[in-house]
């Protein structure tokens, strides 16, 4: 009401205004001049009315009509809504809110629900009997307390002008299958009904519950195997303690140690990630250990407040410039200005590739804690809900985000590394062959990879432990050429002149750390694709170098994280710094 009249001085009509369990009357103020109408007595109802025969009062007698949780029980709705448009004033509005999806309810009968496409048909429908009726915006709105979805719509009685609200009301509230007179396509669409949404939430909820369960039987078996090596470098500790000092020596603790070694690296092969025995059996060794992460408890929070221990010694991201926790909850997320200008920059790069008839994608990656909520402390007690991700993909459909992969492969084995927030080798691959996939280019098959384990220092562990790991890693079958120095945002440029791939095709992937890591970054497994891969650090196209490349493929790559400040970095400027934030 207060959006689509002056409240102060508006003669209104509500349909339907018998107060079974709330009343719009409610909403309106003391200047308004309200009528409502039943074909029942009752609270709230001034005129008793017929159902079929017009209303009983003159033509265009209303600023607005209102009617809510009525046209399900008419079996006539269209006719019923062409009688109360003819009462509607020239310039004047009329809204109907109806379930879209909700139980049964029989009063005294249920005939009808709504869909995204019900306001155009009832508009068009009045057109025809004479009528200039226009839609103005419809929208089916989340769930608030109870079990319904209802369907909204607003039309205008007279043409659609520039004196309509610069706003609208779906944008107040959470919503889905938007439409407005300044667009033909739907924002936000969404095919399934809440009611499924939550279903598949609740199934992936309990698959979520059995793989906990399975992992911590896992856990269980490693803390035992790890009592075990432990056992034995003590005794290897002795024998070489003997050694030194000319004692007695014996074969069997070499051969424990060698044994406990094996069962631990075949306990732990349970798919793909082999090296983590290795991993293990490295941090026993080291005689640097100074804290194991596994000790420390759920939810601790390194000393510089950076990162923070989940479950089964899974260390996350916590704070950070990205507001991550605060985009998990659904409290932070791309502002429209920067979703708008991120569309554009993606629909500029489809042109300009278009022109030079490049194969190319824009792909996001998913955040850790995406992946495996079930162990990460940001996501503990958090439904997950849309995030930018999703408002930029309801726009830009073409932008991949491979978390469907990264989730059917984790159950089989790990797809980030547990102390590191970028996704490890077996990661890698997914998030590489679904950007082939995006540009109609051939996979990589896994088996044609000869990984290989060096060590690394995992990014989150560091927080704790002062020495690195090994990881399962991308061969250096390759050179690498730095054609420009610089670090995340100023533009280091570097080429993979790949011993893999002798094809004479080039791909460019601007994007950040996710292509750039030698263990198992995008650009590294493309060169199992392309003679050169050209890794640029940042995600704004400078089309000259392009030019000057001549690739076989573009890529534009980002982390979900940074997506909030929009997909082509910009520095803000102060008067803008709030941009990003909801």
């Amino acid at each position: 009401m207060d959006l689509y009249c002056n409240l102060d001085n508006a003669d209104i009509m509500e349909v339907g205004s018998c107060n079974v369990n709330g009343s719009l009357r409610d909403h309106a103020r003391t200047g308004t001049r309200y009528v409502g109408v039943d074909m029942e007595a009752g609270p709230g109802v001034d005129v008793v009315i017929d159902p079929d025969q017009p209303l009983p009062f003159p033509d265009q007698s209303f600023d607005l009509v209102l009617s809510s949780s009525v046209f399900e029980h008419d079996a006539f709705f269209w006719e019923s809504f062409v009688n109360i448009a003819r009462k509607t004033k020239l310039g004047g509005y009329i809204y109907i809110s109806v379930p879209s999806n909700g139980l049964i309810h029989r009063y005294p009968a249920d005939c009808w629900r709504f869909y995204p496409d019900a306001g155009t048909a009832l508009a068009c429908w009045a057109q025809r009997q004479g009528l200039d009726v226009n839609l103005v915006e419809s929208f089916v709105a989340n769930r608030q307390n109870d079990v319904w979805n209802d369907f909204v719509a607003i039309f205008r009685h007279g043409p659609l002008d520039d004196t309509l609200p610069a706003t609208f009301v779906y944008q107040r509230f959470p919503c889905a299958n938007v439409k407005t007179w300044q667009s033909a396509e739907l924002l936000f669409p969404q095919e399934q009904s809440e009611d499924m949404l939550m279903l598949a939430q609740a199934r992936r909820g309990d698959l979520t519950m059995r793989l906990g369960r399975r992992l911590a039987g896992q856990r269980l078996e490693t803390e035992s195997l790890r009592k075990a090596l432990t056992t034995a470098h003590e005794e290897v500790r002795q024998l070489r303690s003997a050694l030194r000092h000319g004692g007695p020596v014996g074969a069997g603790p070499i051969d424990r140690v060698e044994a406990h070694g094996a069962r631990l690296n075949i306990q732990t092969d349970f798919a793909f990630d082999v090296g983590v025995a290795v991993e293990e059996a490295q941090r026993l060794a080291n005689e640097a250990v100074g804290l194991d992460l596994d000790s420390l408890d759920y939810g601790a929070v390194s000393a510089d407040g950076a990162a923070v221990i989940g479950r089964d010694g899974f260390a996350f991201i916590s704070g950070g410039s990205n507001a991550w926790s605060e985009q998990i909850r659904g409290e932070a997320m791309i502002s429209d200005g920067l979703l708008a200008q991120s569309v554009a920059d993606i629909a500029a790069m489809q042109r300009e590739c278009a022109a030079r008839a490049i194969p190319q994608c824009v792909i996001v990656v998913p955040e850790k804690d995406i992946v495996y909520p079930e162990l990460s402390p940001n996501c503990d007690g958090v439904v997950l809900g849309r995030r930018s991700v999703h408002y930029l993909q309801d726009l830009q459909p073409a932008v991949i985000y491979p978390l469907d992969d990264m989730l059917a492969a984790k159950s089989d084995a790990l797809v980030y590394h547990r102390r590191d927030s970028h996704y490890n080798a077996f990661g890698g691959l997914i998030v590489a062959n679904a950007a082939l996939r995006a540009m109609n280019l051939e996979q990589i098959d896994y088996r044609d990879v000869p990984f290989i384990h060096r060590p690394f220092q995992d990014d989150l562990a560091v927080k704790w432990e002062p020495f690195p790991t090994l990881r399962r890693t991308v061969p250096f079958d390759y050179h690498e050429e730095v054609l420009q120095p610089g670090n995340p945002l100023t533009g280091l440029h570097i080429c993979l002149h790949s011993s893999a791939a002798q094809n004479g095709r080039t791909a460019i992937i601007f994007g950040d750390s996710y292509s750039w890591n030698p263990d198992g970054g995008l650009s590294r497994f493309l060169t199992r694709k392309f003679e050169r891969t050209h890794f640029i650090w940042g995600r704004h196209i400078d089309w000259t170098v392009v030019d000057a490349i001549a690739p076989s493929a573009i890529i534009m790559q980002t982390a979900e994280r940074f997506l909030i400040g929009g997909l082509v970095y910009r520095k803000p400027a102060r008067a803008d710094s709030e941009t990003a934030q909801v």
